[in-house]
């Protein structure tokens, strides 16, 4: 991005004209390119598309909106900036599928009758040479699972944030502790929550972080 005094010989311009785009940045004239935007093809994110679009077919042919719509209704939920979201039904359809089909386990056609799994307690990272070993309390239950992932490596002197995330893996079996290897050297942050295997619902995230070597 550049700045720019008189863009196309007026006082401000917005808009594209070509390749370029005219903007004001904090009453700055700027121009840019244009970029494409990117779409990112990865084994994840392809999966997740292709889960979206049959879950979106399945959910056009379902008998339960209303339902899913009034559960939606009655369960709005933060997300990590702390802000109020009120989704739609079919976002709860989806969001909770994906989970399920994420994990191999059957989906569910009606909207879930119990409530969200509980935080994960006791969480405990033990750091070593590219890997840390996460320990934690609870879930316990067979029918919960333990979802981990990370933020870093990054410098000491910089917080963890849940915009920059990235999905480590399911733990599968409940048992503590897991081991998270192949991390580069840095500060490294675990998020975890449980979710259940039955209804594909969240619990809230905890967090712990640590030094690898």
């Amino acid at each position: 991005m550049a700045k720019v005094i008189g863009p196309l010989h007026s006082s401000e311009a917005r808009g594209r004209m070509g390749g370029l785009v005219f903007n004001t940045f904090r009453g700055m004239a700027t121009v840019k390119a244009k970029h494409a935007p990117a779409q990112p093809r990865s084994s994840l994110q392809l999966r997740a598309r292709a889960n979206a679009t049959t879950l979106s077919r399945t959910w056009a042919a379902s008998a339960f909106h209303a339902e899913w719509n009034a559960y939606a209704a009655a369960h709005p939920y933060l997300d990590g900036m702390g802000l109020t979201i009120r989704a739609t039904g079919l976002n709860w359809f989806i969001a909770c599928n994906s989970r399920l089909i994420a994990g191999g386990f059957p989906q569910i056609t009606e909207p879930p009758a119990t409530a969200a799994p509980g935080a994960v307690t006791g969480l405990a990272l033990t750091p070593g040479a590219g890997e840390i070993s996460v320990a934690w309390s609870d879930p316990a239950a067979a029918d919960d699972r333990l979802e981990f992932w990370l933020d870093g490596p990054r410098s000491k002197g910089r917080l963890t944030s849940i915009a920059r995330i990235k999905r480590e893996g399911l733990h599968v079996g409940n048992s503590s502790p897991d081991v998270l290897a192949g991390l580069q050297p840095g500060r490294w942050t675990v998020w975890a929550r449980s979710w259940s295997s039955y209804t594909g619902l969240v619990g809230p995230w905890v967090n712990a972080t640590c030094d690898v070597t």
